[in-house]
């Protein structure tokens, strides 16, 4: 009996070393994980062990980079194309400046079916954004990012 609880103390003490020195988590997370494992006997690292340690969530985060990166990969392939037969060679080069500065910003390059302007001022988004809601035929399905 006295073995189990000296197992308990080591696999606690190996935990709360395992939590103080990993970056993953902010302070109080880390605070909260290390009370938990030492105040509660052998529950306390079944908990952190199933919910205190981040092993799916690396998986599906390097799986969702693939997916973006694949997904940037061919878009900017058919950029070029898209670009060069739709605009002429001068709108081309300026479209093509702009998607790219505005894909580093963090936005997506320019795909099919999808059209995009430069306003000088608000006004002219606000009228814009007006005029377009008034010619729907259908239903209006807006998306802002602040």
């Amino acid at each position: 009996m006295e073995w189990t609880w000296i197992v308990d103390w080591v696999v606690r003490l190996v935990l709360v070393a395992a939590i103080v020195y990993r970056n993953r988590s902010s302070a109080p997370v880390r605070l909260t994980w290390v009370v938990v494992v030492l105040a509660i006997p052998f529950l306390g690292a079944i908990l952190y062990l199933l919910f205190g340690e981040i092993w799916r969530r690396q998986g599906r985060l390097a799986e969702h980079q693939r997916v973006i990166e694949a997904v940037r990969d061919e878009m900017a392939q058919s950029q070029a194309t898209l670009l060069s037969a739709v605009l002429s060679d001068a709108e081309a080069v300026q479209a093509l400046h702009y998607s790219r500065f505005f894909e580093r910003q963090g936005a997506f390059p320019l795909r099919p079916g999808n059209h995009w302007r430069l306003y000088e001022n608000s006004a002219e988004v606000v009228s814009a954004l007006i005029d377009d809601i008034e010619s729907a035929s259908h239903s209006c399905h807006l998306l802002f990012y602040i």
